[in-house]
Order: C-alpha cells, then sequence, then structure tokens
C-alpha cells in the first residue's frame, strides 16, 4: 500500500483522459456482461434438458406430421427404452389471455420414468387409469389455482367432431421438474385426443424417445431416421439439446454475433488504452527519472506502470459488471419460472479478461519506462 499515492496521482495527473479511459473500460465490460450472460445463460437452459431424450420430426419441418404407426416400430429400435407420440396444443384456460401448452402423449413411460420428472406413483396410476386424465406442472397448476380432481376446460386449437374446441379435462397429479423445456406444461392422452377430434386422425406432430445411453444417442438417431428414409413421410431425429441449440441458429448465431460484437470492442479497447497508457508514461518521463534517481529500482517502476493500468482496469471492469447485472433482468432469457439470472462464470471471465488486458495494454509502457535511463529521461527533459 506505500506506493498507493503514487498510483493514485499518476492515474489522476490528466484527470479528463482517465475519466475519458474508465468510461470506455465501463461501456466494454458491460456490453460484456449483458450480451456474454444472455449467451450463457440460453446455453444453460439447453443443458438441463434430458441428455437421453431424442426428438422425431418430420423431415418436412414442424408443420408435418407422422402416422402414429411409427411409434410401434421406433421402440423395436435396439437402444430405445421408451417411445411416446406428441402432439402439442396451444391453448388457454378461461379466457384467451390465460394461455399455455398442452401435450397429448400416447405413452405415460417417457414423462414419469425420466428422472426430470416428479410425480408420486399413486397420480401416475391415476393418469393411466383416467381417459380424460391430465397432469400439470407445478408452476402451472399454481398459476391458477388448480388442484387434483379440478375439473379443467382447456379451449385448444384442435376442432373436435361436434365442432367445439372445449376439450374437458381431468387433474389427476402434479409433478415437478428441473428441467426448464418440461415446465408450466399439462399432459393428456392422446387416445382421447385423437378420438374426439374432427381432422388428421391417427397422426401426431412427432416422437420423443428415451435412449438407454446417450452416448448412443448419435447412432440411435440414425437408425431411427433410417427406418423411415423410404417412407412417405420421413423423419428428422435430434436430441431435445440439438433441437433447441437448431432453432437458436436458425433465428440466428447468437454466439457468433455476441463473440464478434465482445471480441472487437475488447480488441478495440486493448488499442485504445494501451495508446493511451504509452502517452502518458510519456508524459511523465521527468517524474519517472526523478524517482530512478532517488533509488526506486527498475522493477518497481515496471510495476508501478502496470499498477496504474491494472487499477485503471480492474476499477472500470468492477462497475461494467456491477451495471450488467443491475441491467441484466431487462434482457435476460425467461423461462415460465421467470427470468434467468446472471451466470456467475461470466462475472468471474470478465474480471480475468480485465486483469489479461491490463497486462497486455501496460507491457509497451511499462518497459519503456523499465528502460528509461536518467541522462536519456533528464536529456529529453
Amino acid at each position: 500500500m506505500k506506493y498507493w499515492g503514487l498510483l493514485w496521482s499518476a492515474l489522476w495527473r490528466k484527470p479528463f483522459r482517465t475519466v475519458l479511459a474508465l468510461l470506455s473500460v465501463v461501456v466494454a465490460f458491460t456490453l460484456f456482461g449483458l450480451l456474454h450472460g444472455v449467451a450463457t445463460a440460453i446455453d444453460g437452459i439447453i443443458d438441463t434438458m434430458a441428455a437421453n431424450r431424442l426428438s422425431v420430426q418430420s423431415l418436412n419441418g414442424r408443420g408435418g406430421v407422422l402416422p402414429i404407426s411409427y411409434a410401434n416400430q421406433i421402440g423395436q429400435i435396439p437402444g430405445v427404452a421408451a417411445v411416446t407420440a406428441v402432439v402439442w396444443l396451444h391453448g388457454y384456460y378461461q379466457e384467451p389471455k390465460n394461455t399455455f401448452f398442452a401435450r397429448a402423449t400416447s405413452d405415460s413411460r417417457l414423462l414419469f420414468d425420466s428422472k426430470d420428472v416428479v410425480i408420486s406413483r399413486a397420480e401416475i396410476d391415476a393418469f393411466e387409469r383416467t381417459r380424460v386424465g391430465a397432469v400439470a406442472h407445478r408452476l402451472l397448476a399454481d398459476r391458477f389455482g388448480w388442484k387434483v380432481g379440478d375439473r379443467i376446460p382447456f379451449h385448444g386449437p384442435v376442432a373436435k367432431q361436434d365442432r367445439g374446441t372445449i376439450w374437458d379435462l381431468e387433474l389427476v397429479g402434479i409433478y415437478d421438474s428441473q428441467d426448464l423445456s418440461l415446465e408450466s406444461q399439462l399432459w393428456f392422452h392422446y387416445d382421447y385426443l385423437d378420438e374426439g377430434r374432427a381432422l388428421n386422425k391417427g397422426t401426431v406432430q412427432g416422437y420423443q424417445v428415451l435412449t438407454s445411453d446417450p452416448r448412443r444417442n448419435a447412432a440411435i438417431a440414425d437408425a431411427i431416421d433410417q427406418q423411415f428414409a423410404n417412407s412417405s413421410a420421413p423423419t428428422a431425429t435430434q436430441s431435445d439439446r440439438e433441437w433447441a441449440a437448431a432453432g437458436m441458429e436458425q433465428a440466428i448465431d447468437f454466439n457468433l454475433l455476441v463473440q464478434a460484437i465482445v471480441g472487437s470492442s475488447l480488441f478495440t479497447l486493448l488499442l485504445v488504452t494501451g495508446n493511451t497508457l504509452m502517452e502518458s508514461v510519456r508524459q511523465r518521463i521527468p517524474e519517472l527519472a526523478v524517482l530512478k534517481t532517488v533509488g526506486y529500482p527498475d522493477r518497481t517502476i515496471l510495476a508501478l506502470v502496470i499498477g496504474e493500468s491494472s487499477l485503471l482496469y480492474l476499477a472500470g471492469a468492477g462497475i461494467g459488471l456491477a451495471l450488467s447485472l443491475a441491467f441484466f433482468p431487462l434482457i435476460a432469457p425467461s423461462t415460465t419460472s421467470g427470468r434467468v439470472g446472471m451466470p456467475v462464470p461470466v462475472i468471474l471471465q470478465g474480471a480475468a479478461i480485465a486483469l489479461c488486458i491490463a497486462m497486455l495494454s501496460s507491457i509497451a509502457p511499462a518497459l519503456f519506462a523499465h528502460r528509461l535511463s536518467v541522462i536519456d529521461a533528464l536529456r529529453r527533459h
């Protein structure tokens, strides 16, 4: 701490220059925290999805349908532990503003045998024996005040044979899950939907498959697609994580965008602050000469210049990352349980990057000060 006065006076020798440099660092690291935080949070959401769960959809895209008969054939492929047909319905409860996703499923084993779902055995049995039975995620049940035994009129987008769109369901269970992709959903029986709907009977939007070994996911996915390659409805199979990542990439390569923006801003910051520090050292040549004359060794002068840079960067990075923490809730990705918080590794990574850039930007001016001889310094003065 005995050199604190020297560091402080060096930084504020030119207050306007220091403030501008500090603001540059603050802006760069605020941008880093916000953008990198969002990218990391999205990757974290994808990572919560089950590693051994595959999604089978039509090769024609999400608008295509597949026959229900595929379920038996997929179930016979080695490595497949369970398979269920899925029809997604985006409807509402009581009022159009109360929207949520419902999933009609043909086999409850995939839902309840998964380690990602927590539900009692009694509720599973009730679901399997109740034709109009449904189970809901706890967040969804809490949102609407549902309790086991309640009758739920689900207003869905699929028309019934009587031309109505209200599907009467009975809530027989409530489940919990750490998998964010399973949050706030309601599941009911595919047979009930298929028997009652007016169009597209015997078809599904896709299948979800549990594999016995996540390491064989790629081989099992290839086997499924090869099974139906020459059929009238070929399939495209990927893990749930790959589907989610592919959906992001179809919209925009977000990670590449973040890396490009953050990388260019930090590189520009390195050049700007490196030049600023070099100019600051040149302007203080007489002062450095005096320090060397009174006995300060070269290594101490070197450390002072590096310390000056580190102090500037760490202060600016700290302020910038604090601002990113404050503003992150405004742009953070959302799940049905709320907005995702700023990932802690982003803050730690930001601090490490600030220290590295401080070292890099101070190398040239620090070596210049270290090699400066007293005679040359006085001559320049």
